[in-house]
This record gives structure tokens, C-alpha cells and sequence, in this order.
């Protein structure tokens, strides 16, 4: 203890983390609460048994399902190459077009040259 006019001397430091109550858990104690804590969330995964038939009827709707999936996608697939064809069409008709233009422009440059020859004379 230090002497209350003693300024020099500083206090001792209090222990480090939690304090100790005396009532700690063991391990099973607090795995115990965790289940039962889990089981009032209603958390319980369920297990269910499902019959013989009524899984071959669902593989039989998975597989008409996936038949009817199977042919919208044949027929997207035609479509799509169909779109690829036509954008390629069009991307040469852009390419004619943009010769044309040019050389219309330079024709254009060309008459303007004319022109400003003829208003000079």
C-alpha cells in the first residue's frame, strides 16, 4: 500500500483480462447450452424419407424438363448463328459504305478545289 502523501510511487497495475467468478462451464456444460440453444431456434436439420416412386417420378419431370431445355437451346444455338451470319453481312456492307464516303468526300474536296480555281480567274 502506498502512503497517500507519497507521490513518487505509483500504483500497482490490476490483473489482466476477466475476472474469475468461480462458476466457469466445462466444455460438455457449455456444448450442452449451444445444443439446447439451437434446438428452441428450431435449427434442427430434418431428415425425411422420400419413396422409391415418387423419385422416378421426379426424374422422369427432370428429364422431360431437360429434353424441352435441350431443343430451346438447339433452336437458340440456329438463331444465334443466323445473327452471327447477317452481323457479318453488315459489317462488309459498313465497310463498303465507308469507301464509298470517302471517296465521294475526296471527289467533293476535289470540285471545291475547281471551284475556288474558276471564281480566281
Amino acid at each position: 500500500m502506498k502512503h497517500p502523501v507519497d507521490f513518487q510511487t505509483i500504483d500497482f497495475f490490476g490483473k489482466r483480462g476477466r475476472i474469475a467468478t468461480g462458476n466457469a462451464k466445462s466444455n460438455a456444460e457449455r456444448q450442452a447450452a449451444y445444443r439446447a440453444r439451437k434446438r428452441a431456434q428450431g435449427l434442427k436439420p430434418r431428415v425425411t424419407w422420400q419413396d422409391a416412386n415418387a423419385s422416378c417420378e421426379t426424374r422422369n419431370e427432370n428429364a422431360s424438363v431437360n429434353d424441352a431445355a435441350l431443343g430451346q437451346l438447339s433452336l437458340l444455338q440456329t438463331e444465334l448463328e443466323a445473327l452471327r451470319e447477317t452481323l457479318q453481312q453488315e459489317k462488309t456492307r459498313n465497310e463498303y459504305l465507308l469507301s464509298e464516303i470517302k471517296a465521294e468526300r475526296k471527289r467533293v474536296a476535289g470540285l471545291k478545289g475547281q471551284i475556288a480555281k474558276l471564281k480566281q480567274s
